[in-house]
């Protein structure tokens, strides 16, 4: 039963190495990208020819893409959107408090009238 426990310690850490190297070989190896090819959007539009038209042609696209959406009001007409309840918490409003809060109170105690004042800054 020992043997046992050392084969399956020496056979996940051969499978860890293993693929500890494939990962090291595929990032030393793989292709190097030039930085252009980095910054190219899905449709080959480069992202930094921001003076160019196709930054332009990419928006405007969006634009027209966006502008024929349409929205479905059937929802609200529906049982079920109508007997949804209304949960909604009432806040009272309260005092507030002192315009510092952190700032310390002090007390001073006066020995010959035998008064404590508090006072708050």
């Amino acid at each position: 039963m020992h043997s046992m426990n050392g084969l399956v310690k020496k056979l996940i850490i051969g499978t860890v190495i293993f693929i500890l190297l494939v990962i090291a070989w595929r990032v030393f190896t793989g292709s190097q990208n030039s930085p252009e090819e980095l910054v190219r959007s899905s449709g080959g539009n480069t992202l930094t020819d921001i003076g160019g038209s196709s930054v332009e042609d990419t928006f405007v696209d969006t634009l027209l893409n966006v502008s024929t959406i349409t929205i479905d009001t059937s929802l609200w007409s529906e049982k079920a959107y109508s007997n949804l309840r209304d949960f909604s918490v009432i806040l009272i409003p309260e005092s507030v408090g002192r315009d510092n809060p952190y700032l310390p109170t002090t007390t001073s105690v006066s020995a010959a009238e035998g008064e404590v004042s508090s006072v708050v800054q």
